[in-house]
């Protein structure tokens, strides 16, 4: 798991490391001395290793599922009570039309009829290679997004949608420098197998 800061197309120190992350073992690290700016990005980050699985793993707010989750204080407070961002549906149609049978399609379209459980049986049948592996998490990372932001100030409610682009990151920073910091060290295996069709990565503000 990896809290990513990018400014101005330089990515920062990641606010957050942790490379044995455990669902069963959580905790709440101090992290001084961050500043965050006016039109920073947040990118929270995620690999998951399902080795012990024969079957699609898909996004949701399960901890069998693929959830990515960071939750943060920060000072000074500001109205948001809530934000989050998710890959538009449609972003995934090239990879759909591509890589899953014909007779298939309706299962992915926006307001299908089927279930979750129609989508994985015909996941679950597709034959997976390092190809369609990759353009789904190309879609995943860099498709735009739908963000909804809630705001609560002085006794009213508004809210806020809109889609953006993810933020372009023209100075990366250095893999190394990456896996130096945080609370884990040891390498987690990238397992791109993992299926998600809904996955959402998620940002909650909490309000001091």
């Amino acid at each position: 798991l990896v809290l990513r800061h990018v400014r101005n197309g330089v990515e920062l120190d990641p606010i957050d490391v942790n490379h044995n992350y455990n669902s069963d073992f959580q905790q709440t690290n101090y992290i001084p001395n961050i500043k965050y700016l006016p039109g920073d990005d947040l990118m929270i980050e995620c690999t998951y290793n399902t080795k012990n699985r024969n079957y699609t793993t898909f996004g949701g707010d399960r901890t069998i599922d693929e959830m990515c989750f960071a939750f943060f204080y920060y000072y000074p407070a500001i109205p948001v009570r809530f934000c989050y961002s998710a890959t538009l549906p449609p972003a995934f149609q090239d990879w759909v039309n591509a890589y899953v049978p014909s007779d298939h399609h309706d299962v992915f379209e926006v307001g299908a009829a089927g279930n979750i459980s129609d989508a994985r049986l015909v996941l679950d049948s597709l034959n997976w290679t390092n190809e369609s592996y990759r353009m789904l998490e190309d879609v995943g990372k860099n498709a735009d997004k739908l963000h909804l932001c809630i705001y609560a100030e002085n006794g009213f409610t508004r809210v806020s949608t809109g889609i953006n682009s993810p933020p372009k990151i023209e100075v990366p920073l250095v893999e190394s420098e990456k896996c130096s910091q945080g609370s884990g060290s040891a390498p987690l295996h990238k397992i791109f197998g993992l299926v998600v069709i809904m996955k959402f990565c998620f940002v909650a503000f909490l309000m001091l």
